[in-house]
């Protein structure tokens, strides 16, 4: 869903690490899981992606949203729906949420993340 457009945006940068081998995307059919409940989780957020980048450890997100709270929730969620420890135990996954202050910024912020798997030599 957009952002209202009444209402201006406010753009963030969200990055989030895979820190338990069994958190981390290893697999094609990881991606495809983690992407199918980004979407979910986005449009029940109202948050607008703008950019984004899967790691095997990693993922960096660029979004835009009405407001902090929104990004908070859509970090949460990202973050729940992880895949558990193979004990079934929960896998704690630290998350950084930084707003971009200056929208010149944006446009940097998008490009870093969309050219930091191929930074990584992925």
């Amino acid at each position: 869903m957009m952002p209202d457009v009444h209402r201006p945006a406010r753009y963030f940068r969200l990055t989030g690490w895979l820190t338990s081998p069994a958190a981390r995307l290893n697999r094609t059919a990881h991606y495809r899981v983690q992407l199918q409940r980004l979407r979910a989780d986005l449009s029940e957020n109202q948050v607008l992606l703008l950019s984004f980048c899967l790691l095997p450890n990693a993922w960096h997100l660029v979004v835009a949203a009405p407001d902090r709270r929104s990004v908070d929730s859509l970090a949460g969620r990202v973050t729940a729906t992880q895949r558990a420890a193979s004990d079934g135990s929960a896998v704690p996954l630290p998350v950084v949420v930084a707003p971009i202050r200056a929208a010149a910024d944006l446009i940097d912020h998008c490009v870093f993340v969309e050219r930091r798997p191929v930074a990584l030599g992925l």
